[in-house]
């Protein structure tokens, strides 16, 4: 069995010989959407930029045509969101605990700029704005008990019931900055892909990130849904933890196992979270419409109200094949997203 994976290099794929686009294997999801220069590149562009300056390069003009467009692409690629605020401290698994909801030394903060759907929901990651965007910065740390944590108070036994089976990664933690559009719109162009090699494709109300619904190949996510742990998540090679398909949001009173999961809770409150196009996610019960999610796109949303938009809204739900709880045909199971984003995304990092 294959578990998630981040590749070592910033885009693996062929490119199409028609679009001249880069092709992502499905499934590669650990890779930025934030540009990011490899050190060989960078390497090569430092060359280029001295070569440049003492006079070794063609006066042609079209080298610094191209240099002046790559940068430029770098600037509108960058994320809005990298200020000094900080997401908090935290040492080593072995030490850990939880506080006030959270890993202890996890920064918990809500700006007052954000919507009140945003502050009074979301935890475990500091929250705020600027220009166009809401910004998301998560140590990652999931804020319950995990057999992924390996040691110290956090550390729990590994259900193996039904066949399933530890995958051997560890729960590290991360350096997430999200920059989610604040008046999210429709995407009427080329679709972007939840596989398109993004960090994350959301953050959770308890600031973890959400992963799409494809597995390493040639695992289908039903598969790799074996190496889920009670909080019904599981950390990929470089630590981070997410998940795919249900939601729990951490641990009960007093450091008991979570007894409320947000994706098959049968009312009230199930929002799960906002995905990296600004439209929010919730579990596969529908308030609006007094039941299961019905008449669900291909990207497992609609537009109605919800107990946080009273106005109908679009918005996405855990599900698959048009209703809340239905398997996603990719994934072999339910998930929280499908394979493309509704609307235009925003940034993330790690």
């Amino acid at each position: 069995m294959r578990q998630d994976k981040r590749p070592d290099i910033l885009i693996a794929g062929a490119q199409d010989s028609v679009s001249g686009a880069i092709l992502i294997p499905e499934g590669a999801q650990e890779v930025p959407m934030t540009f990011r220069l490899s050190p060989f590149f960078l390497a090569v562009l430092l060359l280029f930029v001295h070569c440049e300056q003492l006079g070794l390069t063609s006066s042609d003009d079209d080298s610094s045509t191209n240099l002046a467009l790559l940068l430029a692409a770098a600037a509108l690629t960058a994320n809005p969101c990298t200020s000094s605020i900080s997401a908090g401290a935290v040492g080593a698994n072995s030490s850990l605990s939880l506080a006030s909801g959270c890993v202890s030394g996890v920064s918990s903060s809500m700006d007052s700029s954000l919507p009140s759907w945003i502050r009074n929901n979301f935890k475990c990651s500091v929250g705020y704005t600027v220009s166009g965007y809401y910004c998301f910065k998560s140590l990652n740390l999931v804020n319950a008990h995990s057999a992924y944590y390996r040691s110290g108070s956090l550390n729990e036994a590994f259900n193996t019931g039904g066949g399933k089976n530890q995958n051997p990664n560890t729960i590290s933690s991360q350096n997430f900055v999200y920059a989610i559009p604040s008046s999210p719109t429709r995407n009427t162009g080329s679709l972007t892909g939840t596989q398109g090699g993004l960090v994350s494709i959301g953050i959770g109300v308890n600031g973890l990130a959400v992963f799409n619904n494809a597995a390493a190949p040639p695992d289908t996510l039903s598969v790799e849904a074996l190496t889920f742990d009670d909080q019904e998540g599981h950390p990929e090679n470089t630590g981070s933890y997410h998940h795919h398909s249900q939601f729990i949001n951490g641990d009960g009173a007093g450091g008991t196992p979570a007894s409320v999961n947000l994706t098959t809770l049968g009312s009230g409150a199930n929002l799960i979270g906002i995905a990296l196009d600004g439209y929010a996610i919730y579990g596969q019960y529908c308030q609006g419409q007094g039941g299961n999610a019905t008449g669900l796109d291909a990207y497992h949303g609609h537009t109605t109200t919800t107990a946080e938009f009273t106005t109908p809204t679009y918005h996405y739900h855990y599900g698959g094949n048009g209703t809340g709880g239905g398997n996603d045909t990719t994934a072999g199971i339910p998930t929280l997203m499908g394979s493309f984003f509704y609307g235009n995304v925003g940034k993330v990092s790690n």
